[in-house]
């Protein structure tokens, strides 16, 4: 590689941008162009001369100004190249970098982002401009800069600094003189251990002065400025008062003029530089002091001196804060006196302001410069030094001056190392170069060499020129514009320190071309070019391999003429290394064909080859170690280009094309299985098929052959450090272990005509140790090639099927073994390729058993035999690898069968060596019958072990595969179930409850309802011996009657995997499983609660009381307890039922749902509480014998019998309040706090783990709070009478009516429909009996249960429950319900009271029949009565009876419950006589 000018990005409109900075010559040119279409005609005046050559000097003018106007401006580029500024005079433009797409070469622009006139103080200019890019302080950051700010110095002496939008954030002034130059430095790491780090810096140069400001402070500062100026803009605000900056402000003595300067940096001398410097300043009477002084060097260039050095001594002057002191007073006065100028405005006095026009302009305090001196300088007083640019190592600094000479200096030792002559206006820049790393990696750590290049433009002669900066010739020159403008930042990105500046990633570049046309380029220069001349080997190698690139690149299409130059261009080359790139580079070359690539690797290698065997009588001149490596290359790149051919030609040819169709009894000894066994396998896998036949399946296009290129950058070749005769010795390999036909029957055993051979017939050279298909035995070569390491997934599978594909489909063949063992790919990573393609498919056939059977003992006998045939209690490597990626894969049929055929491999192998080694020990006259012998080994035990597990896997992806029908047991939920991966490993790592896991998973996925699992076990059941089921599932199978051809094949495959699985797949583990996931459903979409329903019914069909007891209370933990506890305090809140807004807000769920969740929470807690209860029987989770080493994490079964057993009361207390607040979600109640039904105690204990035992309420409670339960409970009893509706309700009920919102227990799920009694209720009126006589529409399941449920909290909260019998009694007969009233009054206990509160609906019901129904004869009626009875009822209001209208019949009954329930010396039983009488009178 050598010198490269590239281009780097473009101008989108570089007219625009000088158009806008030179508007007068713009102008002048149009007004020229308007005057020479005038109309005139000089022809005949005789000017025709002059005018000619006048106007050719205007345009010869105009046409310079166009090129030349990029000198007359200040510009600068950020080191990132992210943005641009332009200034001239008092515009200034800053172009910001685009990506544009739409052009091919160049696809980086640079677009105005700001133009304008920045100049406030009258007839100020601008004289400098800088940018400089501001790292960023995240860490989410990609190492690039932040932001860019443009600092700009003013003629008037301001430095005033902006964003890249041109808002200004800062402007200071530091000295009235112009502003001539602004140059910073950057943070950098030292380069070596005695080099010091480099701080940050910014430097502003003056006539007479240098103000320097710390780089850390300003960074600091420009970001608070930043925030401020974003603050205003967002406040629609221009006013921001950014803080002053704290800076050193030095006084350049002893130097006419000063016209550059730049800063080199902290120094610290040693002890004989500090005596050198001392004794040449003070003289011998100097002192010294005992630690040398570190000092800033600043190198100045100018007149008088030439090159001046001034050390500012570290500490020997404070930072200038007088401005920020200024500031802070002006601050403290204004706030001081604001309350006081606030208060006069107010009084009338103070008020008065000094208009605009009498204010005078307040001149800036200028602070005076520290005297700072040179302490030597270079003098040369008819010069005049332009510029100083100083390299990145900060070690020298290259100056020019007004006589054409470039000089380099030595900053350290103040000394000119470099000149050269002739460069009039010359610019210059540095090129810093690393060199590459070329060295070994098991070597030490390598430090790289630097270089440093010095760039020299000539604009007079129009050269750009690269020299080696101290010694050496001009490496590269390049003829370029004579109006190019170069610009060479030698700063980076300011706020980094030694730990950001590793994250750093932006390339910063050195040298910038400006093109006057619009053109931005940047210069490489390689490390190499400063290693020697033109005779360097590196240096003419590396040109070499560029040529060789660029000749590649620009053919399409190879030939004869390219194939030549080729090779002629790698034959030329001398380093070995670098002939290898090339060759690297022919081979990735995708148009070259197989036959051009082997002719070009074995030209290089015969030459490598003439080499060493003519060096072989001289030692010292044998090829070097990277001569071998390339050697070594070339003979496995040749290999590998003869398989490919020889494995395209196999799979291209259409002559031999042979299908192999074995019969059953082919594959039984084939697979080394019994006739059953072979049946089984065959049912299975026919079964499988059929289920994945169903399935939608997406096809591609096949896609092309794999290329020449693509084959070979699929592997990598090493060297071997050993030599091939002495360092790898053969093994002799029985030829009977090799024996193709040794165990394969006649069906296997016949092979397609021609020599080729389906299955391996044996060579003519069989006995020898070529005889297995023509693969030899372990081969013995130097050449090491294996796959490339993290080659991609899709081309690894696109190997895969050029190399076997044809043997998979048709068998293989002499040629094809032979290609195999000649390829030099190692057998490990043939058989890894093989695996990858068999494995990839998921439906395989039998007949592909044939060829995969000959493929993996063809493979096998590439392998060292010491690996394969091991001792009985030893476990081979080769076979363990094979099983590991059968464990692995996915396809589980596919894995099956590939675990068979490898198995019977093994087995034929391992006999075959047997029979060797017996027929080689024993004598002539002893016989060995192998057939009474059977091999046992560590090896056939484990192939054995994976087979069978890899059955029970498919019988459960055959479960998995099955979608069942969509009828009365299962709920297609709305959302797509995940696929389920099932693998050996995947089982093996994911404990022992991952198969049940897996299972519950389809369950939840297909929305099976727990009723068909439960069919599924009670046929099991009923099968094995007849046994009660659960109440639930029985309740359950009688509603519900599935449909049995629908759903009798799953029933089937369950029942085989239970089979199969019987300890994994237990009933209730499986149910637990189910459980679990469907709440893991439901959290996922809380809105929809029927995962949450199905749960909970999954959870009552467990039949073991721990299990279901530790599953309830992991659910309650896990997904119930916070929005319960969210739900109470929104309820307590607001006093009420929450609207729907406030319970989306506050529990993340509608009303509807909100409902919903709370009723089966109750249920979850009744469940919980009966499992408490029934808990006596120890569960044993257990798994199969084949799976008793699985790891992983602790199985849900595990953990559920794990936790500790809940506190009684604790869940008793919780499932009050959730009965509450039910009732209060149910029935839409107002003016209930359920809090607040419970006294300090019991609200502490709320939440809290059902396991743990806090202080829980006594029996005593307060009277105002027992006033408050009993009120409620009575309200919830009449709001559950109201939805039985009276004898004059309609006859349909009102579906948004309080009726139709469901019982407190309904699940919606059919093992749940059937509610059993709540254990410790009373006797209530049954469903049956209630349904016979209720009135049509009303709920009578929801009736019955919200009355027991009152009770049974009523007991747990120490309320009187003879009150609230005696309030349902009377609810009952209010609402004319007299039959069921009945049965109620016959719980009641208090006779008296319950008769006395009769009594008064009896005289309702009289009075509403006497004065109401008929008034006319109201007179007549009541004068049938006594006086009291009479003045009785007229007091009494009918109004508040649910239902008046009731025959006078029942109301006589209800006369005669009163009496019978009144005692004889009652106060009120005399009433009760005469009402009878009444009613008999009535009748």
């Amino acid at each position: 590689m050598s010198c490269q000018l590239s281009l780097l990005a473009n101008f989108q409109d570089i007219d625009s941008v000088r158009k806008y900075l030179f508007q007068t010559t713009s102008v002048s040119e149009n007004v020229k162009s308007e005057e020479t279409f005038e109309g005139w005609d000089d022809t005949d005046w005789g000017w025709k001369d002059e005018d000619e050559k006048e106007e050719a000097m205007e345009v010869t003018g105009q046409d310079t100004h166009a090129l030349s106007w990029l000198q007359e401006c200040q510009v600068s580029l950020s080191p990132a190249a992210d943005l641009m500024a332009i200034a001239c005079d008092d515009k200034l433009v800053l172009l910001e970098q685009k990506w544009n797409s739409s052009q091919e070469d160049i696809q980086i622009t640079y677009h105005v982002a700001f133009q304008g006139c920045v100049k406030q103080e009258e007839g100020e200019d601008i004289t400098s401009v800088m940018c400089l890019p501001l790292a960023s302080q995240k860490r989410s950051t990609q190492g690039g800069p932040d932001w860019t700010c443009v600092i700009v110095g003013f003629s008037s002496g301001y430095v005033r600094m902006y964003t890249e939008s041109g808002a200004l954030l800062l402007s200071q002034i530091f000295s009235l003189e112009p502003v001539q130059k602004i140059k910073c430095r950057t943070y950098e790491p030292p380069r070596h251990a005695a080099d010091a780090e480099k701080h940050e810096e910014l430097s502003i140069l003056y006539i007479k002065s240098l103000v320097t400001i710390d780089g850390f402070s300003l960074f600091q500062s420009l970001r608070a400025c930043r925030n401020q100026v974003a603050r205003a803009a967002a406040c629609g605000s221009d006013f921001i008062q950014p803080p002053p900056l704290a800076y050193k402000k030095w006084g350049l003595q002893e130097q006419d003029a000063v016209l550059d300067h730049t800063s080199c940096g902290l120094q610290t001398p040693n002890p004989f530089d500090q005596m050198h410097v001392a004794s040449m300043i003070g003289g011998y009477t100097a002192t010294i002091r005992s630690t040398p002084p570190a000092s800033h060097l600043y190198l100045t260039t100018g007149v008088a001196p030439y090159t001046g050095f001034f050390y500012a001594v570290e500490g020997s002057a404070q930072p200038m804060l007088s401005d920020v002191a200024h500031a802070v007073a002006n601050k403290l006065k204004s706030a001081l006196f604001s309350q006081i100028s606030a208060a006069s405005g107010w009084l009338g006095f103070g008020g008065r302001q000094i208009p605009e026009n009498n204010k005078e302009k307040v001149k800036p305090k200028i602070e005076p410069a520290t005297s700072l001196p040179p302490r030597f300088g270079l003098h040369d007083k008819r010069r005049e030094g332009e510029s100083v640019v100083l390299s990145p190592d900060s070690n020298m600094a290259a100056v020019t001056d007004s006589f054409g000479r470039v000089m380099v200096i030595d900053v350290w030792r103040g000394i000119v190392i470099r000149m050269w002559k002739g460069y009039r206006d010359a610019q210059v820049g540095w090129v810093d170069v690393e060199e590459d790393a070329h060295h070994d990696k098991d070597c030490s750590p390598y430090v790289a060499r630097r270089a440093m290049f010095l760039v020299i433009y000539a604009p007079r002669r129009g050269i750009l020129e690269v020299w080696t900066a101290q010694l050496g010739p001009r490496v590269a020159a390049f003829n370029v514009s004579k109006w190019c403008r170069m610009l060479c930042p030698t700063y980076g990105m300011m706020g980094l320190n030694n730990v950001t500046y590793k994250e750093f990633r932006v390339q910063l570049h050195h040298i910038y071309l400006l093109d006057p046309e619009g053109s931005i380029r940047t210069i490489e220069v390689p490390f190499h070019l400063v290693l020697s001349d033109k005779n360097s080997k590196r240096a003419r190698d590396m040109h070499l391999l560029k040529k060789l690139k660029i000749s590649l690149k620009e053919h399409n299409v190879e030939g004869a003429s390219l194939q030549s130059e080729v090779i002629e261009t790698l034959l030329d080359m001398k380093i070995a290394s670098l002939r290898q790139q090339g060759l690297e580079r022919v081979l990735q070359t995708k148009y070259l064909s197989p036959s051009f690539l082997l002719v070009v690797t074995r030209a290089v290698a015969k030459q490598l080859e003439g080499l060493a065997s003519g060096c072989e009588e001289d030692e010292e001149k044998a090829l070097d170690y990277e001569s071998r490596a390339l050697l070594q290359f070339c003979e496995a790149q040749q290999h590998l280009l003869n398989t490919y051919t020889e494995l395209h030609n196999i799979n291209s040819d259409t002559e031999y094309r042979m299908d192999i169709k074995p019969n059953s009894e082919t594959l039984c000894k084939l697979l080394s299985l019994e006739s059953e066994e072979m049946q089984h396998l065959i049912n299975q896998l026919d079964k499988y098929n059929i289920l994945k036949s169903g399935e939608l399946h997406v096809t591609f296009r096949e896609t092309s052959e794999l290329s020449v290129y693509e084959f070979l950058s699929c592997f990598e070749c090493q060297m071997m450090r050993c030599d091939a005769a002495s360092d790898i010795t053969t093994t002799n390999v029985p030829s009977s272990m090799f024996d193709s036909t040794a165990s394969l029957g006649d069906g296997v055993s016949q092979g397609p005509p021609d020599g080729a051979t389906g299955t391996g017939a044996k060579d003519d050279s069989s006995g020898t140790i070529e005889s297995c298909d023509g693969v030899s035995s372990p081969r013995s070569s130097t050449i090491h090639v294996h796959l490339q390491t993290g080659i991609h997934e899709a081309k690894l599978n696109r190997l895969a099927n050029f190399l076997f594909r044809s043997s998979l489909q048709h068998g293989t063949s002499s040629d094809y073994n032979r290609s195999l063992r000649e390829s030099h790919i190692p057998p490990e990573d043939l058989m890894i390729l093989l695996l990858c393609l068999w494995l990839a498919e998921d439906r395989r056939s039998l007949d592909d058993l044939v060829a995969l059977h000959s493929l993996v003992k063809s493979i096998s006998c590439l392998k060292d035999h010491l690996d394969i045939i091991i001792e009985h209690d030893k476990i081979s490597p080769w076979w363990q690898n094979i099983r590991s990626a059968c464990c692995q894969a996915t396809n589980i049929s596919s894995a099956l069968l590939a675990a068979l055929v490898s198995r019977s491999v093994a087995m034929e192998m391992a006999q075959c060596a047997m029979r060797d080694s017996m027929l080689t020990g024993s004598t002539g006259s002893d016989k060995v019958d192998l057939s009474e012998w059977e091999s046992v080994s560590i090896d056939r035990t484990q192939w054995t072990v994976l087979i069978k597990q890899l059955e029970d896997l498919l019988a459960v992806q055959c479960l998995l595969q099955m979608k069942p029908a969509n009828d009365g047991l299962v709920n297609k939920p709305a959302w797509e179930p995940e696929p389920i991966i099932v693998s050996v490993k995947k089982v093996l790592d994911g404990g022992r409850g991952v198969l049940p896991e897996f299972v519950a998973k389809w369950i939840a996925g297909q929305g099976i309802f727990p009723s068909m699992l439960c069919l599924s076990q009670s046929t099991e059941k009923h099968e094995e011996e007849p046994m009660e089921t659960d109440e639930t599932v029985k309740g359950s199978s009688k509603k519900y009657t599935p449909n049995q051809s629908a759903i009798s094949p799953i029933i089937t495959q369950l029942q085989e995997v239970q089979h199969r699985l019987p300890h994994s797949l237990d009933s209730d583990v499986l149910m637990a499983n189910c459980t679990w996931e469907y709440m893991v459903l439901w959290n996922k979409d809380p809105e929809v609660v029927f995962p949450m329903e199905q749960a909970l019914a999954y959870l009552k069909c467990i039949q073991n009381a721990i299990l279901q007891h530790g599953v309830a209370m992991m659910v309650w933990h896990m997904f119930v307890v916070k929005k319960l506890s969210s739900t109470a305090f929104l309820i307590e809140k607001v006093g009420k039922a929450p609207k729907d807004r406030l319970c989306r807000k506050e529990v993340g769920l509608s009303d509807v749902s909100l409902n919903k969740f709370i009723r089966i929470t109750v249920d979850l807690l009744e469940t919980m509480l009966q499992a408490c209860e029934d808990s006596k029987e120890v569960a044993i989770v257990n798994v199969e014998d084949l799976w008793q080493n699985v790891q992983g994490p602790t199985s849900l079964a595990e953990l559920a019998l794990e936790q500790k057993p809940a506190n009684l009361e604790l869940v008793e207390h919780h499932f009050s309040l959730c009965v509450m607040l039910h009732a209060i979600l149910n029935f839409n109640m107002k003016s209930v706090r359920p809090l607040s039904l419970f006294d300090s105690k019991g609200k502490g204990a709320l939440f809290k783990p059902l396991q743990s035992t806090p202080v829980l309420p006594c029996r005593v409670v307060d009277e105002s709070i027992l006033k408050a339960r009993s009120e409620f409970m009575c309200s919830v009893i009449s709001h559950a009478v109201q939805m039985l509706g009276t004898r004059d309700s309609p006859t349909t009920s009102d579906p948004a009516s309080p009726a139709t919102t469901g019982s407190p227990l309904k699940t919606g799920s059919p093992a749940a429909t059937s509610s059993s009694p709540v254990h410790g209720a009373s006797p209530s009126p049954s469903t049956a009996s209630i349904s016979s006589f209720i009135w049509p529409g009303a709920s009578s399941t929801s009736y019955v249960r919200w009355p027991q449920m009152m009770e049974k909290i009523g007991r747990n909260l120490c309320v009187d429950i003879d009150i609230l019998r005696q309030h349902h009694t009377c609810e009952l007969y209010s609402s004319g319900l007299d039959k069921l009233a009945e049965e109620v009054l016959l719980t009641a206990m208090d006779h008296a009271m319950i008769g006395s509160k009769l009594l008064l609906l009896c005289g309702q019901r009289l009075a509403h029949i006497i004065l109401i129904v008929d008034p006319s004869g109201s007179v007549e009626k009541l004068s049938k009565c006594s006086t009291t009875v009479s003045s009785w009822l007229k007091t009494l209001d009918p109004s508040h009876l649910h239902c008046p209208d009731v025959p006078l019949s029942d109301t006589a009954i209800l006369l005669g419950h009163v009496v019978n329930q009144l005692a004889e010396g009652h106060s009120e039983y005399e009433m009760a006589l005469e009402l009878v009488d009444l009613i008999h009178a009535l009748s």
